[in-house]
Order: structure tokens, then sequence, then C-alpha cells
């Protein structure tokens, strides 16, 4: 919160007449708001008269509780005005103090708190907050000065001696930082945050010797609690003292031998001596523990996911403590997750979909784990399950635009044609600056209309997607095929089919496209080499191309080969639905 400068220019006069006796090292935390009217202790009251007395009590009540709604430069403009009546009401300045102070207007924090304390000398919420002013303006050290003042009025106070401890840190004097820690040991008995921020202080200042000295007097106090003991042992290892490292690590594993956290340290401390088996074993066994948190392990799975990926033995490893992750964490989402990732990075779809499944069973509400299991049955070629699945996650993820990508191109290999043009009509528009996505939505559109021999509009799409790629050879290839099958502007899609070819050579698919358009345009030994090169590439085993080619052989007056050709079509998938009368008639249909 902020209040407007202007605000406080107007108490300018107001508070040189109050500080020109000196300024007092004081200030006020923001918590414990002071009484309405000011401080009972000052003598203000008694030269103010009675109507003054009420006008001042009633401007700070309401600016108080403008404070309260959050309505702050209402409040800093009625504390003023309270002030204008009353120059001697602390309250009011510390209010205003802790008004700029919340707004990081440091500088009037400091000159509102200290004209408070000048009033109300005795005020430790006033001296706390002028500290904090002052560190928040970079003054440490005259922070600690104030914070000195208020532990010598307040010996006995833990919170008060806390905050100069931190104020210590904050000036960077760890010697008496360590001082007042001891202090406050001394009134609360031993602690193991004060021990551990003594510990590191004491690394701070290069004694190694008493800072293990700080967590031996834990383990000193409760021996048979293992993690003080890899708080040492860590510490040593962190300092290259490996071999009191070791020592205490035995140690721990002697109080509990089961203990993740001891193995886990252990891991590091033989990887970092090099004896990769002792370190891979210790790390089976802290992955096998719940007591080392599932995000530890993911953090230690994600740098083997780069590394393992050609390596085959770190591979092994990766996927013996996934499965070691899930043993400890059967409930835990994470787990099956990161199982799954690996899982499918190395194409192991089936078993990568039934973790991801896993984790929907827990969560449903992570997109990247719904990608994940979509893109899993996508490679399966499970299209009914890609578009269920994205159907499901489009009623959770509306405004992805990869959903609306799956689920209409699974419903075209589906022959839901209408159903593909609907979806992926309302996926393209929520396409923003990805040209290649809504490439493919164009490309898939331009499938759809034609199979529901909306022509014009199937061409408009393709014509679309090749603007944004003129040389996307699925969109060459399938334009021009479909064109090919409707026995138009065959010149148009023998060209694209050419540059198909031109540039991915080798693909039977395209190889075939182009024969076929020769064939449609007559040219069939054109047709008969192209569709070779397809069979050698693939063709072989599918039903269209060998009954293309059967077609081609019957032209050439062949009719011996056609039938063989024919008849292995009907074999394979693809095929058309005249391909039995082809054979039984033994001669071409069309």
């Amino acid at each position: 919160m902020k209040a407007n400068t202007r605000i406080y220019t107007t108490l300018t006069h107001t508070l040189l007449a109050l500080l020109v006796t000196g300024a007092v090292f004081t200030g006020c935390k923001t918590k414990n708001p002071v009484i309405a009217g000011g401080d009972p202790k000052d003598n203000s009251k008694d030269k103010l008269t009675e109507k003054q007395r009420l006008d001042s009590d009633f401007l700070f009540y309401n600016a108080t509780k403008e404070a309260m709604l959050g309505n702050y430069d209402e409040a800093a403009r009625l504390y003023n005005q309270c002030i204008q009546i009353n120059p001697y009401n602390a309250a009011a300045y510390y209010e205003l103090a802790r008004i700029a102070f919340e707004g990081k207007d440091y500088d009037n924090a400091i000159l509102l708190g200290r004209a408070a304390i000048s009033l109300d000398k005795k005020n430790v919420w006033y001296k706390l907050l002028y500290a904090q002013a002052l560190q928040g303006k970079g003054k440490f050290d005259e922070a600690v000065k104030v914070y000195e003042l208020i532990v010598k009025d307040n010996p006995n106070s833990l919170e008060y001696t806390f905050e100069l401890a931190d104020g210590y840190l904050k000036a960077n004097r760890p010697e008496d930082a360590i001082k007042t820690l001891d202090k406050i040991e001394n009134m609360m008995g031993l602690s193991p945050d004060i021990s551990q921020e003594k510990m590191r202080l004491y690394l701070h200042l290069g004694n190694i010797d008493k800072a293990a000295n700080e967590i031996q007097k834990l383990i000193n106090l409760n021996p048979a609690d293992a993690s003080n003991y890899i708080i040492l042992a860590d510490m040593y290892l962190a300092n290259r003292m490996n071999d009191k490292a070791f020592d205490v690590y035995q140690k721990a594993l002697a109080v509990d031998p089961a203990n993740g956290p001891v193995h886990y340290s252990l891991s590091q401390y033989y990887r970092e001596n090099g004896e990769k088996d002792k370190s891979f074993d210790e790390l089976k066994l802290a992955f096998a523990s719940p007591d080392i948190d599932i995000d530890t392990k993911i953090q230690v799975l994600l740098s083997y996911f780069n590394l393992s990926e050609n390596s085959p033995g770190m591979k092994t490893q990766a996927y013996e403590l996934c499965k070691l992750m899930i043993d400890a964490h059967p409930q835990e989402p994470k787990a099956y997750s990161m199982y799954g990732d690996f899982l499918f990075r190395d194409k192991k779809y089936i078993e990568a979909r039934d973790n991801f499944k896993k984790v929907l069973d827990f969560d449903n509400s992570k997109y990247l784990v719904w990608s994940q299991l979509i893109m899993s049955e996508s490679e399966l070629g499970n299209h009914d399950a890609v578009y269920e699945y994205a159907g499901k996650a489009l009623e959770l993820f509306p405004t992805q635009p990869d959903l609306y990508y799956y689920k209409g191109s699974s419903a075209l290999r589906l022959k839901k044609y209408q159903d593909a043009i609907d979806v992926l009509s309302d996926g393209s528009g929520l396409v923003y600056n990805n040209p290649q996505l809504e490439l493919q939505f164009n490309a898939l559109l331009g499938d759809a209309y034609n199979f529901v021999k909306n022509y014009d509009k199937s061409e408009a799409y393709y014509n679309k997607a090749l603007d944004i790629e003129p040389q996307n050879t699925y969109v060459l290839n399938n334009y021009s095929y479909y064109l090919s099958v409707r026995k138009v502007k065959l010149d148009k899609a023998r060209d694209m089919a050419k540059l198909a070819n031109t540039i991915e050579p080798n693909n039977g698919t395209y190889e075939d496209t182009y024969g076929w358009i020769f064939y449609i345009m007559g040219d069939y030994t054109n047709a008969k080499t192209w569709i070779e090169k397809a069979l050698s590439h693939g063709g072989d085993e599918d039903g269209t191309v060998l009954e293309h080619y059967g077609d081609v052989m019957y032209k050439l007056g062949d009719t011996a080969k056609a039938l063989e050709y024919w008849k292995k079509a009907k074999e394979k998938k693809g095929a058309t639905d005249l391909i039995d009368r082809k054979i039984t008639e033994k001669k071409l249909i069309e």
C-alpha cells in the first residue's frame, strides 16, 4: 500500500519542530495498532480544547477505519488532519509511518517513525517499525543500533533478541549474530534451527571445527536422531573432508540402517569419490525409501533423462529407479508420470499409455499428461482411444488447439467426416502465432471436405496450407491424389506429385500417387515405372498400391500379371470394393 506523497509534505514543518531536539534511534513493527486518540501517557490532551480533543479522536478513528478497509490515501489524509489539530499525537505519526513503510516509501517511513518516537520514547512498536524502515533503506548498521536499544530495554524478550540477531545478519556482522544466538540458546535451550544457523555462520567465517561442534551438540542431545548425523556428514563432504564425512555416515547407519536420506547422501559421497557402482547401490536404497521425498527423486531422474537416452547402462538404471520410486510412492501421480515419460521417449507406447492413465486416475487436471496419453494412443494407431481421450480432455481444457487437432484427425480416420470438420473448424480458430499448427488444421480440413464431396472447400483449405508451406509433401500428395481420383486439374496434380517426390524421394506413398496420376492421364509406361518404385519402398504391403499396379498391368495388356497383383491386393488392407470382381471376372472394373 502507498499513500500519495503529497500527503506527507504538509507535515514537514511540524516534523522539523519535533525533531530539532535530536533524533532517537527507535522504530516500530506493523502490528498491535495503538488505541485511537493517541498515546494516553503524553500530555498533549492537556494542551487541547475539548472540541480539539474530540475532533482529533474522531479523525483518528475514521483514519484507522479507512486504513483497515485498504483506503490508504484517505487514511493518510485523515491522519494528517489529526496531526494538524494535535501535533503531539505520536500514534498518528506511527500509523502514517506504517502506511509509508508498507508502500516501500522508506524515506517517509523513517521520518515519520522518528517523529513518533520523539513523542513517545518508550513505545517498542514505534522503534521496531523505525528499525525495519532503516533496513528497507539499506541502513543496516543504523537499524542494529535501534535493535540493540530495544533489547537493552527488554533483555528477556526472545522476540526482540531474534530481531537483533537478524539485524546483525543483515548488517553482515556474523560474530555478533553468533553471540546473540548464544544468548537465545541460553534462554530457550538447544534448538536445531539455531544450531544450524550458527553452523552456517561459522562456515562463513571459515571455522569448520566450531561449525561441526554446533551439530555435534544436537547429536549428543539426541543420539538416536539420524538427521543430525546427515547434516554434519554433508557439511564435511561439502568441505572436501571426505573421510570425516564417511565416518559420520556410518554412525548414522548404525543408528538407523534403513534411513533413506543417509543412503542418498552416501550415494553422493561415492559418486564424488568415483565409485559409481557403490553410488548406484546407495541410490537404489534411497529410492526404495519413502523418507526421500518424491520431488528429490524426480530431480535425480530428470538428470538421468537426457544422459540415459544414448546410454544403455544408464537407461537400465533409470528404469530400475522409476520402479523403486513407484513402489515407495504408490499413491503419487508424479512417479507414474516420470516413468511414463521415459517409456514414451523409448517408444514403449503401451507401457507409457498405462502409466499416463494411472496418473489421470489420481489427478486429471494436468494437460500435459492428457497430451502424453493421447500421443501414446496415436502412436499405437488406436484412433478410437485418441478420439475418446481428446474429447474428455477438451471438457477440461477447451482452449487447447492441440486437443481439437487430435480429436479431428482421429474422427477423420474413423470416417466421422462431419464431426472432423466441426472439431477442426472450432480448433483452427484457437490457433495463434503458430503457422505449422495452422497448416496441419488446413491440411486435415482439406481431407475432410474432400470426403464429404465439398471439393471447393477442400481445395481452398489445401491452398491455404500451401500458402503457409508451399513444399509440404503431405499436402502436395493428398491434394494431387484427390484431384486424380476426381480426374480434374490433372496437370496441376502431376506437378504437385512430382514436387512431392523431388522433395522426399523413395517415399512409396508419394511414388504411388505420382504413378496413379500418370495412369489417369493414360501414360501407362510412366505409371508402371513409378508404381514399381512404390512397390520397392513398402508398397508391396499396401493393398492400394498392389491394386494400382494390377490395373496398370491390365492396361499394358498383361492380364496374368494384373490378376497376380489383384490377388495380392486382396490379402492386404487398402484394396477397393471392386477387387473381388476384378479377380472373378479377370478384367479391369472401373
